[in-house]
């Protein structure tokens, strides 16, 4: 009944009516009884963000809060695995052999050149280069042998 005299007046007036409207238009309360029945009616309508569902994607329910999950941060699983793929990459490298651990660790975690590397080594940027791609394939080829759980 309120809601139809508020969608009435709406309509009529082309704004929101003002409580005093709504109180004369619905003619049974005043306008402290209708500002008291808006106030118990806006504080109805709070929700639980974890309460509500809301279907995935992939026709799974999940909650709400899921749905604002920061990208950034990722979920727990992938960070675990993400950890996992680090520590076997670690592992990896410290069984390549001497020249191919020293240039990767160089160029991807001291960020050095394969100029830079070369003229570290005393040895061409192209044997660099070579020792490099070398290094890629033993651990691609160590990585790949991992059995995956």
């Amino acid at each position: 009944m309120a809601r139809e005299a508020y969608a009435t007046l709406e309509q009529k007036l082309n704004r929101h009516p003002l409580p005093e409207e709504i109180a004369a238009e619905l003619g049974e309360i005043d306008t402290a009884e209708w500002e008291k029945l808006l106030v118990e009616i806006n504080f109805g309508m709070f929700l639980s963000l974890e309460e509500m569902n809301a279907k995935s994607e992939d026709g799974n329910k999940e909650a709400v809060g899921m749905l604002f999950a920061d990208s950034k941060i990722g979920d727990p699983l992938s960070n675990i695995e993400t950890e996992e793929e680090k520590e076997l990459l670690v592992a990896a490298i410290k069984e390549l052999p001497a020249r191919e651990k020293l240039v990767i660790t160089l160029y991807y975690y001291e960020d050095l050149m394969l100029r830079e590397i070369s003229q570290m080594l005393d040895i061409s940027e192209s044997r660099v280069s070579q020792i490099h791609h070398q290094g890629l394939f033993m651990l691609r080829s160590k990585v790949r042998k991992i059995p995956i759980k």
